[in-house]
């Protein structure tokens, strides 16, 4: 096993565990108990709200982040000007995005307790990115290890603050949702300190004088910047639509269904932070990529493939253990949310790829694509069908996206295999076959999910999709790393 692999695999173990321990807690546990509480109506509200700031929070960054994760991976320091230089330029585009986000909401006639809700999650839009771009610096030195620590810390105060609020309030009374908003600024406000206080530790004045301009920076991360805009118009403009277009209550049922969506993607993202800066290094040092990519397109694929199995044969089992009201209509919603949520996740490592490469004409065009595709039939589905339209679209233009980023890797890196690809679609197949044989086994449904699992986790070990000799090689060398620091 190659040494860039052992450490991809030995580090994504490390910031899968840390956040397997943490995000399901908060999402499916803590915020699920929230919108419980406060309801489908008061949710869908907040939903419609939340994706909003989410539409234009590339502003605060436009694509700062993705440039500055490149240029320290390829120079594997903190150069002082040029941090002072960044950190000015978004203080300014944060304005900005202030203004955007309050302007926007009052055309759409949200009233002025809902702009103040809004102004609320815009800041935490804020802190949010402020927390990525502190992280870009210490992934782009290749300090794995704190990185990972950083990616769960928000949630892990969210789940404390909010847990403790929940646990004191009376379990039949209504949760306010600024609450939830406000235990949002608190978190990511201490999170980003903590990041910022790492980040400037590893500050070195700069010998020379910095001759990138800001206006050399901005244009050099434009394209990161278009890129993520036209992604996150694509991806969140559902929830928005839903509430105006059919009812607060379809936003909440697509929310309940949503979160479990989302926590897919949100484990699917931490590949993409580990991989960007080593795909970086590695085209720029010329190295073969077949072997990074093939082992982390795989454990995705699997680790996506189980959970969307999953969540369609036992879509109304695992919302009831989540949700005490509506589970019967977001059950419908769920399949067709993880259908999208399985193809976006592979994206992740063919948007990563071709973001490596710094090829990103290609990658804005198929977002372009997607957001038309998206918004054409948003504007169809949602009127007549509500929250499962929703789902429609979002699964189709998800799928649509991901097939164009693998033509535009396979035409210009030839990665994906034919044994990988069949390895791949076999493995779906077998684990859709196990899933329906065993439904009609006369045992519950929890004994009925295990077995789904266990099956299909035996079918990726069969084809040799996971290596298990691999991952315990990987882990050996990361504890011993770790003994050897201490």
């Amino acid at each position: 096993m190659s040494a860039i692999r052992k450490t991809f695999l030995s580090n994504l173990m490390l910031i899968i565990g840390l956040n397997l321990l943490i995000k399901p807690l908060y999402v499916l546990v803590i915020e699920a108990q929230v919108q419980d509480r406060v309801g489908p109506e008061q949710f869908g509200i907040y939903f419609a709200l939340l994706n909003l700031s989410f539409i234009f929070n590339i502003i605060p960054d436009l694509g700062i982040t993705n440039w500055n994760t490149r240029a320290v991976a390829a120079s594997g320091i903190v150069e002082s000007n040029r941090f002072n230089r960044l950190l000015g330029i978004r203080a300014i585009l944060a304005f900005s995005y202030l203004v955007i986000c309050l302007t926007l909401a009052a055309w759409l006639h949200y009233e002025a307790m809902q702009l103040i809700m809004l102004m609320m999650l815009a800041l935490n839009q804020i802190l949010a990115t402020g927390l990525q771009f502190m992280r870009s610096y210490i992934a782009g030195m290749h300090r794995f290890r704190a990185d990972s620590i950083l990616s769960v810390l928000d949630r892990a105060l969210l789940a404390l603050f909010m847990g403790t609020l929940l646990l004191l309030q009376p379990s039949d009374a209504i949760f306010p949702i600024e609450n939830l908003i406000w235990g949002q600024t608190l978190a990511y406000g201490i999170a980003f300190c903590v990041a910022f206080i790492v980040v400037i530790r590893h500050k070195k004045p700069t010998l020379q004088s910095d001759s990138l301009r800001s206006i050399h920076i901005l244009k050099d991360s434009a394209p990161y910047a278009l890129l993520i805009l036209l992604s996150m118009i694509a991806n969140r403009q559902d929830g928005v639509l839903l509430e105006r277009l059919h009812s607060q209550h379809a936003a909440g049922i697509y929310a309940m269904a949503y979160r479990i969506g989302d926590t897919l993607n949100m484990f699917s993202f931490l590949f993409a932070g580990l991989l960007l800066p080593m795909f970086t290094r590695q085209l720029q040092h010329k190295e073969s990529i077949q072997s990074l990519f093939e082992s982390s397109f795989q454990l995705l694929f699997v680790g996506a493939g189980i959970t969307l199995t999953a969540c369609i044969f036992y879509s109304e089992y695992l919302l009831q253990f989540i949700y005490s009201h509506h589970v019967s209509e977001a059950a419908t919603v769920l399949p067709w949310i993880m259908l999208s949520a399985f193809f976006f996740s592979l994206q992740y490592i063919t948007g990563t790829l071709i973001t490596a490469s710094g090829q990103m004409r290609s990658l804005i065009f198929i977002a372009l694509g997607g957001l038309v595709y998206n918004l054409i039939l948003n504007l169809f589905y949602i009127p007549t069908q509500g929250a499962i339209g929703a789902a429609k679209a979002a699964c189709f233009m998800q799928a649509i996206v991901w097939i164009a980023q693998a033509i535009q890797v396979q035409q210009r890196f030839e990665v994906f295999k034919r044994a990988m690809m069949f390895r791949s679609a076999a493995f779906l197949a077998l684990s859709s076959t196990i899933a329906i044989i065993i439904l009609h086994m006369p045992w519950g449904k929890g004994i009925q999910l295990i077995l789904t699992i266990i099956g299909a986790t035996a079918i990726a070990i069969v084809f040799k999709m996971i290596h298990t000799t691999e991952l315990l090689s990987a882990l050996r060398t990361k504890a011993s790393d770790d003994y050897q620091k201490h």
